[in-house]
């Protein structure tokens, strides 16, 4: 009778946790994550990363894989360590995050490829140096600009004078008579018309002289002209 009463009592001695327990583990992990986002505010990086693995340890989230390869990423700066933690994100990510997630793997190779490989990369930027034509310096550029903005207020002066050469004369002439006064109004009116008008060709010239110097140069500068005025 006796190995009867424990058979029958031996079951009830496997059954699953309590309630209790279940909740107690969900409010150990809640705590653990918890700890993590302090650690990690308090720049403990390393010890956050263990906090979150315990974490994972009781609830197998995958969003913590993801959270990991961020900290790897962004304080670390140990991108084989975030590519690890990103693949196996990406084991359990829906359909939808994966070009994301393939784009920022990719990202984290080539980073850290120039990493291992720092000659490689500087070697290739002065090779690109050596390549360049020479730049037109900036002061080239000014001095353009600056000859078609003198250009442009002389035309602007001299032709208001013209206008009022041209209002002068015809107060002095009436219908096709003139008086001799004309004469020299007409000769001021004709040379303040050729000084704005060479004004106007001196401003276009300096305005494409400066822009073709811009569009060489490395660092390219606005004439502040609307943009058909600039040819784009």
């Amino acid at each position: 009778m006796i190995p009867v009463i424990f058979f029958l009592s031996f079951p009830f001695a496997t059954d699953p946790p309590s309630q209790s327990a279940k909740q107690a583990e969900n409010d150990r992990y809640k705590a653990l994550r918890q700890t993590a986002k302090r650690l990690i505010e308090s720049k403990y990086y390393e010890q956050a990363i263990a906090t979150l693995q315990t974490a994972y340890s009781i609830n197998p989230e995958p969003q913590i894989w993801y959270e990991m390869s961020q900290i790897y990423e962004t304080h670390l700066q140990d991108y084989p360590s975030a590519i690890d933690m990103l693949e196996k994100y990406r084991e359990v990510a829906p359909p939808s995050e994966y070009i994301a997630i393939d784009r920022q793997i990719t990202n984290l190779r080539e980073r850290n490829e120039a990493l291992e490989n720092p000659s490689e990369t500087e070697d290739i930027s002065e090779t690109i140096e050596q390549d360049l034509p020479p730049q037109p310096s900036r002061w080239a550029q000014y001095t353009a600009f600056g000859f078609a903005a003198a250009a442009f207020a002389t035309s602007i002066y001299f032709g208001t004078q013209k206008n009022a050469v041209q209002r002068d004369i015809s107060n002095v002439c009436s219908n096709t008579i003139c008086t001799s006064s004309a004469i020299s109004l007409i000769a001021q009116e004709r040379e303040h018309a050729m000084v704005a008008d060479i004004g106007w060709g001196v401003t276009a010239l300096s305005i494409g002289f400066g822009m073709y110097l811009s569009r060489q140069s490395s660092y390219p500068i606005s004439t502040g002209l609307p943009l058909v005025l600039e040819g784009k």
